[in-house]
């Protein structure tokens, strides 16, 4: 039994790995197409004299996308680049210069001349932003590539700077008809992530190592056992590394405060995640993983036992949420991100990783769910896909009422993954090529699998109507 057990879930961690693998090769074909139409290097070149159009569009036609691309393309000649700002600045107010030693001899139309110096003060006062602009996601992107503390320190500087001269410009042209002010929207979004860094980067780090530490504990024989009570911890580990070994008349110490501490660290994770994504992803996403919890545990014995079945089904998908929260432990969510978009080495690593995470989540959870029910195999494969059935029916039936469009523009809206203006323009699933049709096709697929899984074990719908 132990060796068929063990090669078993090798075949599924091997397996998971060859689909991440060819899952990160096609990521890598994507994102390259994908970089390549947002054409990001000529619109941030500044050339003297300089025009309002092209700032606009520098300063409000941004994403992380961009300055990923843009950061890692330049970074050889990083110190270039934050100078050609410092000169934009110094050869706007030169040519201020020589237009005001031009007054006397110029024209007496003293109206129309100072109508040209108020242009010239707007302009330099556009580039004076599009440098702070520049220094702060330069520095920025260099600190979450090399970790430089002077980085670190020259963003936040920049930052703060950057902010300032937005609100003055702002409050300044805010009633001008004539000279508008830019919407500095997306420029705000990206500072708002960026502040958020240090706070995710603490979190991460704190689910991250409790989340270990609980594994630790939860080793065979490190916590004594009390009378004939195994302490909780171990159930974490069993259902992680050999669910087979979890029986359903085993007796555990712990589980009140371990359940409990394990939802809350799977919240707080959902929380960082927040921190680089709109709150609408972890919250949809947060509440369709429990939903999924909660529905096997229904169905399994109808909730009997449910702190320890609770505990076995989190197993997983905390440490799934601890590896993804591994990378943004480092230096912050966008150097999640910047790695997706630039890395190759990364993209595999990860997709590949993630990929067998999730089969061996899959996996575990047939094996729980046959140790907790005490059944075979094939009633325990209809509870994980019947469950999954409802979790994808729900998610589908939010898309329909929602809108595929909208959701997608509010999620990148706030994670900033693709130029805000680019994607409400052309419109996110036009540019990434996503079909409308997906909502139906994932509404019918949801009941096709329920119906599907309904011969394998009709007493699924029975435990719940008894309920």
């Amino acid at each position: 039994m132990k060796p068929r057990n063990f090669l078993i879930s090798f075949v599924v961690l091997l397996a998971g790995l060859v689909a991440g693998y060819f899952a990160s090769l096609g990521a890598k074909v994507y994102l390259s197409e994908l970089s390549g139409s947002l054409e990001v290097t000529d619109s941030y070149k500044i050339e003297l004299p300089l025009g309002m159009a092209d700032l606009d569009s520098s300063v409000s036609g941004a994403s992380f996308a961009v300055f990923s691309n843009l950061y890692f393309s330049t970074r050889e000649e990083y110190q270039e680049v934050i100078n050609e700002g410092l000169l934009a600045v110094k050869e706007a107010i030169a040519w201020k210069d020589l237009v005001l030693e031009t007054r006397e001899i110029g024209s007496k139309n003293e109206e129309d001349f100072d109508r040209i110096i108020t242009s010239m003060d707007y302009e330099i006062e556009l580039v004076r932003i599009l440098d702070y602009y520049r220094q702060f996601f330069m520095n920025y992107y260099r600190w979450i590539d090399t970790g430089e503390s002077q980085s670190k320190t020259s963003y936040q500087l920049a930052m703060g700077q950057l902010m300032a001269v937005m609100e003055f410009h702002e409050e300044k042209y805010a009633k001008d008809n004539v000279a508008a002010g830019i919407d500095f929207e997306e420029a705000r979004q990206g500072v708002v992530v960026s502040k958020n860094t240090g706070r995710s980067v603490r979190w991460a780090r704190v689910v991250v190592v409790l989340s270990l530490f609980l594994l630790v504990l939860g080793v065979p024989g490190l916590v004594r056992d009390r009378a004939n009570r195994r302490f909780a911890g171990t159930l974490y580990f069993d259902a992680i590394f050999r669910p087979s070994r979890v029986e359903s008349h085993h007796v555990y110490h712990g589980t009140t405060r371990l359940s409990l501490l394990m939802v809350a660290l799977y919240v707080l994770g959902l929380v960082i995640f927040s921190g680089f994504s709109s709150l609408l992803f972890p919250v949809i996403i947060g509440g369709l993983g429990l939903i999924y919890i909660i529905l096997l545990a229904i169905f399994i014995h109808r909730g009997s036992n449910f702190r320890n079945i609770l505990i076995s089904l989190m197993a997983p998908k905390l440490l799934m949420m601890a590896f993804i929260l591994l990378f943004i432990a480092v230096r912050g969510p966008i150097y999640f991100w910047s790695q997706m978009w630039v890395s190759n080495l990364f993209r595999v690593l990860f997709f590949s990783l993630f990929i067998m995470f999730l089969f061996r989540k899959f996996h575990s959870n047939v094996v729980l769910c046959r140790k907790w029910s005490g059944g075979k195999v094939a009633p325990s494969i209809a509870y994980i896909f019947t469950a999954l059935g409802i979790q994808l029916l729900l998610a589908g039936l939010a898309l329909q009422f929602f809108g595929l469009e909208h959701c997608l523009t509010s999620l990148n809206n706030d994670l900033l993954v693709l130029p805000r203006g680019l994607s409400e323009n052309i419109g996110i699933t036009t540019l990434l090529g996503i079909p409308m049709e997906i909502t139906p096709w994932i509404i019918y697929f949801a009941w096709g699998l329920m119906a599907l899984m309904l011969p394998l074990n009709h007493s699924v719908f029975q435990r719940i109507f008894k309920l």
